[in-house]
């Protein structure tokens, strides 16, 4: 096996020369729900195995709704999304473009989750960019799960971007001392003071405080301990600790 460098640091591309036998189930396409088997009889091939570190695609709106200032919120429930492929993972992209020209199939091995699902999916529209004859299996897919992935990102992003904005304009009126000094002029000038809203986001930032304020109201109690030691003439001959776990407290939610 040969390790070689790939566009990113972290993704490598290993490559190895194997005799593949038997008869594996695959789905013959990611985007069409049909179920082949794909039959390799005692064949030598070049194997190349890489990795991708989590999505490569992220949904966003086009350009015409970024002015906060214009955009009316409630338009954001309805306008078009894309999906692209983010600078952060531009180099993974890259390499996957570029081995797929020199490869007759694709085999993803994502995990067999949601994420996973839609992972696997992202890979294979990549790969069959720059590489349209490429025959593209998969361990396992669900199609019906990776539409559920990209709808919660759609969600994720609609109701993230609307709750967003519509909490710092109206804050950022009431307190705007505490926003920003020279109102949206510095947000939209660089200074991204805001006050975000995720589904993921806001439930933890509850945690956040909820911890927060119990060690805001901590009341410290005082705690002894027995020690008994034994002396015998003049000297330390051994010492008794007492140990005591008191019982839990019940805690009603």
């Amino acid at each position: 096996m040969v390790r070689r460098e790939g566009r990113s640091v972290y993704n490598k591309l290993y490559e190895l020369t194997a005799e593949l036998l038997g008869q594996v189930l695959f789905l013959s396409s990611v985007f069409v729900d049909v179920r082949n088997q794909l039959s390799i009889t005692s064949q030598q091939s070049t194997l190349l195995v890489t990795s991708v570190s989590g999505h490569l695609m992220e949904q966003c709106f086009g350009p015409e709704m970024k002015n906060w200032m214009t955009v009316p919120i409630g338009s954001l429930f309805d306008a078009p999304v894309y999906t692209v492929v983010p600078e952060s993972m531009n180099n993974i992209a890259r390499t996957l473009i570029e081995q797929s020209k020199k490869c007759d199939v694709l085999v993803i091995w994502t995990d067999c989750d949601r994420e996973g699902e839609s992972i696997g999916a992202e890979i294979a529209k990549v790969c069959l960019e720059s590489n349209r004859r490429m025959d593209v299996y998969r361990a396992k897919l669900d199609q019906n799960t990776v539409d559920a992935v990209e709808c919660r990102s759609e969600l994720d992003l609609r109701i993230g971007a609307a709750f967003t904005r519509l909490q710092t304009l109206h804050l950022q009126q009431k307190f705007s001392s505490l926003l920003c000094t020279d109102g949206m002029r510095s947000f939209l000038s660089g200074g991204k003071q805001v006050v975000s809203y995720g589904s993921c986001q806001f439930p933890t930032l509850g945690f956040v405080v909820d911890r927060y304020k119990s060690i805001e109201n901590f009341v410290s109690e005082m705690f002894w301990k027995l020690s008994v030691e034994h002396n015998r003439e003049g000297k330390k001959v051994c010492c008794f600790m007492f140990s005591y776990n008191p019982p839990p407290k019940s805690v009603v939610y």
